[in-house]
């Protein structure tokens, strides 16, 4: 027998107490030093007693989130609060068990296990649990019935809902044996998400998750169509009431698929385009274009093809008419295309009375419908470069080319790294319907960028496959393979610099952001190369083998990290682009070259020589030599030619297109500086050519005759571009060449302002000669 099981409807009360985070109490006012002591709060004192509340703990919270999800969905049976009491066995021995949540209709009971954990930790007598549930079955089913009788048999399902409590394979498997299904978390705030936007309509997904290809119970549906082919694909057209199609339909949202669903692909439901589409019915709207389906089924569907009209059949050669029989099934309709117009008439008074046209296909592949969604989508407006990423696994999972297959895997690594709450990764990346917060940082773009590159999966050069360290002959094990390998990457490297790290892009953070991660794998890649010198070929380790050999490089990574100061800390988050990546894996090379004595990534020893021979900071202060000269002698000879008011050398000696520059900028300053201090140096050739016949004989560098201004003056070009290095740590060190080349430049041009080179020498004539180097070593 079933106890504290009611109508919905009669529990409105107790709908609003589990929907708080709360828990209220009135008590008598000598009471309330008892309360305060036990972590009660005084909220409101009345004239005989006081309201006081606390947040309730996790186990009832939990339990009450689970509950009120089901009663927002539309369940009409459901226990009350405390949870239900199962009576078993009444005869003798009667026993009594406690079910945390019970939610029922008439094709369906559902009876729920909560457990919930403060920390992630992994079940602890699951198999027992599991079990236990699966023998409440028939009394459970048989109370229900005698407290709410049904024409149709009920399906019973029993769910054990956890949070923050992982389950095992073995655990997984032993639940599917046992006919119990496995919540969690992310379940959970899917759900509860989903049930927010489309309201009830969302028992329909829910149901369909958890009974997928499970009879509808008096689900009988056939529809008059016409049967017909586009490219090698059956369809078939028809019409249906959207109350019916509702309970088989079914979108696979990408915000729930784990990383090993396949068949996810659909954008999450938007609350204000259901809204406006809902107002449109009502005013009577219509829609002129097809719902688009893939009707997934386990036989061959039932087409029983009319009879054609008498004297015409030759006639009919596009197709042809019959009664189409559709799967009576849970999760049998994919929705294409069309959720909106189709969960608009959830609820709506219209569901029964109206009709929806449909292009039904017949069983289309998961990456044939990917592919058919990004048509349609493509054709109305853009997809967002993160969504294709994300597309990336349904599109090219079952291809049977080694190089799509790797975009499919990396797209699903990095989900995966993503949706593990022991992950350092775990809900710090951001797809294409996620806003970006400062934990949310992370781009699903940047992390498979990072993860294209040869030694992690698979290249194909010259047609030629070679196998990376994570690839394997099956897409299933490569994809669990690199979560594992990379997931014990990054946490390594947390567990050395959690503060850091766990400040993602707070003020203060820069190894958890995209430029961080990026150079995280990039050093990654070079551990790989250094380890595969030593060892047999990276993808034929085990898995286990792997983690060990990396696992000292990640420490160390993460111990230069964790060394950091901030100013450090900031220098290393304002590494942009690829000259900013390479320089930050060039440091945590160095900094891992220091405890690993023989680790010399290629290109490593030439960093360090340039960075240790202080280049950058000689270039740039030699630059800023040339540079006030410069702007002296510019400035006087302007001046002295055009005369010193601004009416003078401003308006006669600058040419245009800066003159508009600088006032434009000197007009959103609230302190307005000299116009002359707004030059930037690459602007002093401009004003060179635009004065050439007084400047042009003392600036212009060229051994070649008759050459251009352009020609002339590309030595600042050179110069500008010298600095912009030099100034910027981020994009590496001043190269020896152009540390030459920024001295050959800097005593021409003295020599050239204080009138000593009588021969016109050029730049290049005062670089060292290869001769000349050669002698001095």
């Amino acid at each position: 027998m079933l106890e504290n099981v009611e109508l919905a409807e009669s529990l409105r009360a107790h709908a609003l107490r589990a929907a708080q985070s709360n828990t209220f109490e009135s008590i008598k006012p000598q009471l309330i030093d008892e309360y305060v002591a036990n972590g009660w709060t005084v909220q409101r004192r009345n004239k005989g007693s006081v309201r006081v509340s606390r947040q309730k703990p996790l186990s009832a919270s939990f339990e009450d989130r689970v509950w009120t999800l089901l009663y927002r969905m539309g369940f009409p049976i459901l226990s009350g609060k405390g949870g239900a009491l199962l009576r078993r066995a009444p005869q003798k021995d009667k026993i009594t068990e406690q079910l945390d949540v019970v939610a029922a209709d008439d094709d369906v009971g559902l009876y729920v296990e909560c457990k919930s954990s403060q920390n992630v930790r992994k079940t602890s007598q699951f198999a027992e649990l599991s079990g236990q549930l699966k023998s409440y079955r028939s009394d459970f089913l048989n109370s229900l019935k005698e407290l709410w009788p049904t024409e149709a048999r009920r399906k019973a399902v029993p769910i054990i809902w956890l949070w923050n409590i992982q389950s095992s394979e073995n655990d997984q498997a032993r639940a599917e044996a046992d006919g119990v299904r496995v919540m969690d978390r992310g379940d959970l705030e899917y759900y509860e998400q989903l049930v927010k936007q489309i309201g009830p309509a969302a028992k329909y997904q829910f149901l369909a998750d958890l009974l997928e290809n499970t009879e509808v119970s008096g689900l009988g549906i056939v529809v008059p169509a016409i049967r017909t082919r586009m490219g090698r694909s059956r369809c078939y057209v028809f019409a249906i009431k959207p109350s019916k199609l509702l309970k088989i339909a079914y979108v696979s949202h990408r915000s729930k698929g784990k990383a090993t669903d396949i068949n996810t692909y659909q954008r999450l439901i938007k609350k204000s385009r259901l809204q406006d589409i809902r107002r449109f019915i009502s005013a009577g709207g219509i829609f002129p274009t097809n719902i688009v389906l893939s009707l997934s089924h386990r036989r061959r569907l039932r087409f029983d093809a009319a009879e054609a009209p008498r004297g015409h059949k030759d006639m009919i050669v596009d197709g042809e008419y019959g009664w189409l029989y559709l799967p009576s099934v849970y999760k049998s309709a994919w929705v294409i295309d069309g959720q909106h117009r189709l969960f608009a008439y959830a609820g709506h008074e219209l569901a029964d009375k109206s009709e929806l046209t449909v292009l039904a296909f017949d069983d289309l592949s998961p990456s044939q419908q990917a592919n058919m969604f990004v048509d349609i989508n493509a054709e109305q407006k853009s997809v967002k470069r993160n969504l294709l990423v994300e597309l990336w696994a349904e599109l090219h999972w079952d291809s049977l080319d080694p190089m799509e297959q790797a975009k499919a895997v990396r797209s699903k690594v990095v989900q995966a790294l993503d949706e593990d709450p022991e992950s350092a990764l775990f809900n710090r990346v951001q797809r294409a319907d996620d806003v970006a917060d400062l934990q949310r940082c992370i781009t699903i773009q940047t992390l498979t960028s990072a993860l294209k590159h040869p030694e992690f999966f698979i290249s194909t050069p010259k047609g030629v496959s070679t196998p990376g360290a994570f690839w394997t002959n099956d897409l299933t094990k490569t994809l669990r393979r690199g979560q594992t390998v990379l997931s014990s990457w990054f946490n390594l490297i947390r567990a050395e610099a959690s503060s850091l790290w766990d400040l993602g892009k707070a003020p203060g953070g820069a190894i958890a952001m995209n430029n961080g991660i990026t150079i995280q794998l990039n050093v990654l890649r070079s551990v790989l190369r250094y380890i595969a010198e030593d060892a047999e070929p990276l993808h034929q380790l085990t898995t286990d083998e792997l983690v060990r050999r990396i696992t000292p490089f990640a420490q160390i990574l993460g111990r230069h990290f964790y060394n950091m100061s901030s100013s450090e800390a900031l220098v290393f988050r304002k590494l942009q682009g690829v000259a900013g990546t390479t320089t930050g894996t060039r440091e945590c090379q160095a900094a891992i070259a220091k405890v690993v004595n023989d680790f010399r990534p290629i290109g490593l020893d030439d960093y360090m020589l340039l960075r240790d021979s202080k280049t950058s900071e000689e270039a740039q202060n030699r630059i800023f030599h040339i540079q006030r000269s410069l702007h002296k002698y510019l400035m006087d000879d302007l001046k002295a030619e055009y005369g010193a008011d601004e009416q003078g050398w401003w308006s006669k000696g600058i040419p245009k297109e800066m003159r508009v520059r600088i006032d434009a900028a000197r007009n959103q300053e609230e302190t307005l500086e000299p116009r002359e201090s707004k030059f930037f140096l690459i602007e002093y050739r401009d004003i060179i050519m635009y004065n050439w016949d007084r400047l042009g004989p003392v600036f212009g560098n060229s051994a070649k005759k008759n050459a251009s201004k352009k020609d002339q003056t590309f030595w600042l070009v050179r110069i500008n571009d010298i600095r912009n290095i030099a100034a910027h740590p981020e994009k590496g060190f001043v190269s020896l060449e152009d540390l030459e080349y920024t001295r050959a430049a800097e005593q021409w041009f003295f020599n050239r302002i204080e009138g000593l080179d009588e021969d016109r020498s050029t730049i290049e004539s005062l670089l060292p000669s290869s001769d000349q180097e050669a002698d001095e070593a």
